[in-house]
């Protein structure tokens, strides 16, 4: 047992015995222990070394020691202060969330402001829950915003990808995809699947509600297909390709036999622009008119094709804008 303090140098590293003796022996570089109590080494009259403020626990040999090991290490006591001081920097910036001060804790945020209040990174940091070494939660957060661009483009990240992201196992990847997913539900279920669509307006409305969640940040052109009843009610919806990211191939024959299936008498077509733009090129305007064609060969009325953009307000509709 030791009565007050005892350090054994170690090269660049030290152990510290506290005065509850070896049971709490702890291994530490000696810049790194200054530097998370914030105390810096300087010369008094008589050249002995002192710290301030003070660390507890350290002798008069102890402090010898650190004195030794700073001047093998630095050509002055002002650039090991420097060093010190550039590490207590890093341990702010990496300091985990438990100790930030409580009102920045995401969670008490929200308890406090709600979570509208809240930006992204401290929303993604609740969801996952925590971070890695050296790295906070909203840290992490933050780092996958910035790689992928937005919540979006995250959510169209597969599962196995987020899993090879450092501090993103399978249980986080799990719980960010099943968060995205849950909000994609939530945001189908505001639309009446029962409504009647009697305008393009109506019929925007219910593709923004249905299908631009997943639409707006693919990286893909894909091909949709509302098909409704005789009140021009929805009844079911398909994909029916997923083409390159210019362009998607639809047959006509197949659109024809769903709808049969289904027995649609009428069908709203939705694809998306991956560029962002939903201005139809000449190649949507053909394949429209060869669909609408085909259908009323068979007594199905093509109602209008929406094309999805980047943005809530980037919908185009071929009827409200005359080309249907």
């Amino acid at each position: 047992m030791v009565a007050y303090g005892n350090t054994i140098a170690r090269g660049s590293v030290f152990c510290v015995h506290s005065w509850k003796g070896i049971d709490r022996m702890a291994e530490r570089d000696v810049l790194d222990l200054l530097a998370e109590s914030g105390s810096y080494p300087y010369l008094d009259s008589h050249d002995n070394l002192y710290l301030n403020p003070r660390m507890p626990l350290l002798s008069a040999d102890s402090l010898e020691m650190i004195r030794e090991e700073l001047i093998a290490r630095f050509p002055s006591l002002s650039e090991a202060r420097l060093e010190i001081r550039r590490r207590r920097e890093e341990l702010k910036e990496n300091k985990p969330i438990r100790q930030w001060v409580k009102e920045e804790r995401p969670r008490e945020l929200l308890m406090a402001k709600g979570a509208p209040a809240l930006p992204l990174a401290k929303l993604l940091a609740i969801l996952l829950s925590t971070g890695r070494d050296g790295v906070s939660a909203e840290e992490l957060a933050q780092q996958l915003l910035t790689r992928y661009g937005s919540l979006r483009a995250l959510d169209d990240v597969p599962l196995r990808e987020l899993c090879k992201i450092r501090g993103i196992g399978l249980a986080k990847a799990a719980q960010i995809q099943a968060a995205f997913e849950l909000g994609n539900r939530l945001s189908s279920e505001r639309v009446t699947p029962a409504m009647r669509i009697k305008s393009p307006q109506d019929a925007a409305r219910y593709v923004a509600g249905w299908f631009a969640p997943h639409l707006r940040d693919a990286r893909k052109e894909s091909f949709h297909v509302i098909f409704l009843n005789g009140k021009n009610q929805p009844i079911d919806r398909k994909q029916l390709s997923e083409g390159t990211i210019n362009a998607s191939l639809v047959d006509p024959g197949e659109v024809i036999r769903e709808a049969s299936q289904r027995s649609a008498l009428s069908l709203i077509l939705v694809h998306n622009h991956p560029s962002g733009d939903p201005q139809p090129s000449p190649e949507d305007i053909s394949l429209t008119r060869s669909l609408a064609q085909a259908c009323q060969l068979v007594g199905i009325k093509v109602l209008d094709h929406i094309v999805v953009g980047k943005n809530e307000e980037d919908i185009f509709t071929f009827k409200e804008n005359g080309l249907l």
